[in-house]
């Protein structure tokens, strides 16, 4: 990794989805561009191994006036040139967004600072580890626990 990089990448969902209101990872970039950090965007598509590398076909990103400004040419960026790399991209799990996690560990033994370890997202997806703590899971009505059919489909927020 290069420690002078002034770089860092968000993997998000197609920035056109994003809400500039409320999209965490673009408050993120926000506040990194008042820090004098550059911030770059891609998606799960575009993070590939090349050339014994993980890259990303990155574009630079950045806020102004609560609009977001995407650059028009994307470069290809080695993850481990990247200051952190933010994997912010959310479900449905996948096999893109797998593929992209097995890369994003391919790219952190190269040495990539990969915030949010790829093993351990895999291994606690957020909605099914919630299900380790069902006793503590209630209806709506917050009078009863939730009784657990996995053989139905379940929405936890």
């Amino acid at each position: 990794m290069s420690f002078m990089s002034n770089k860092i990448l968000f993997i998000t969902d197609p920035v056109s989805t994003l809400n500039v209101s409320k999209d965490t990872s673009l408050f993120m970039v926000e506040h990194a561009q008042r820090l004098g950090i550059s911030s770059f965007q891609c998606e799960t598509s575009d993070i590939s191994f090349q050339n014994a590398s993980v890259k990303a076909c990155a574009y630079a990103i950045e806020l102004k006036d609560k609009e977001i400004l995407l650059q028009e040419a994307s470069e290809d960026i080695n993850l481990k040139d990247f200051k952190c790399v933010f994997m912010r991209k959310d479900p449905p799990v996948d096999q893109d967004y797998m593929n992209t996690l097995h890369l994003l560990d391919l790219a952190s033994s190269e040495g990539a600072n990969i915030i949010n370890d790829p093993s351990a997202v895999k291994k606690f997806n957020e909605k099914i580890f919630a299900l380790y703590f069902a006793k503590y899971i209630v209806r709506k009505n917050n009078k009863s626990p939730l009784a657990l059919d996995l053989s139905h489909k379940i929405l936890m927020k």
